[in-house]
């Protein structure tokens, strides 16, 4: 996570505030933003920086286990839950999550950005696009599990 990634993060949670407010269930996010969604909104999440007891450490690699699954099988192995929010450069620091070497991201980032994915089960609330090589690129996003 870069700070260039934290005012991306806090505008796409300020559009996760009221779909939790209405339709509550758990937020997948980055652990280091799983703070700031827990003061931004009312999304319950799977972890936060508060690293204190075991447990909050299983809590930590279980979302980071998730955040390595496919947007299908969190859909259907998961659902508690609701939302997701993905910002390119949280995934994609090498050694910090497997598979996002050489900076490649990972396949839930990868599908959920990829305008060319049909995306089976996921709605996108919200997608943040950069301007890269005279081109839009999808960097981040917030998406609904629809079930």
């Amino acid at each position: 996570m870069g700070m260039q990634d934290y005012p991306l993060a806090v505008a796409l949670l300020n559009e996760a505030a009221p779909l939790c407010e209405e339709d509550p269930g758990i937020l997948l996010i980055e652990t280091h933003f799983g703070h700031l969604a827990r003061y931004l909104t009312k999304c319950s999440v799977i972890s936060t920086m508060m690293l204190i007891s075991p447990s909050d450490f299983e809590k930590t690699k279980e979302m980071e286990e998730l955040l390595q699954s496919r947007p299908e099988e969190i859909a259907k192995y998961r659902p508690d839950i609701k939302y997701v929010l993905v910002l390119k450069t949280s995934f994609s620091v090498p050694g910090r999550y497997e598979g996002a070497d050489r900076g490649r991201t990972l396949p839930l980032v990868d599908a959920l950005l990829d305008p060319d994915t049909e995306l089976q089960n996921v709605e996108p609330i919200r997608i943040l696009n950069i301007r890269r090589s005279g081109r839009n690129e999808a960097y981040g996003g917030l998406f609904r599990f629809v079930r």
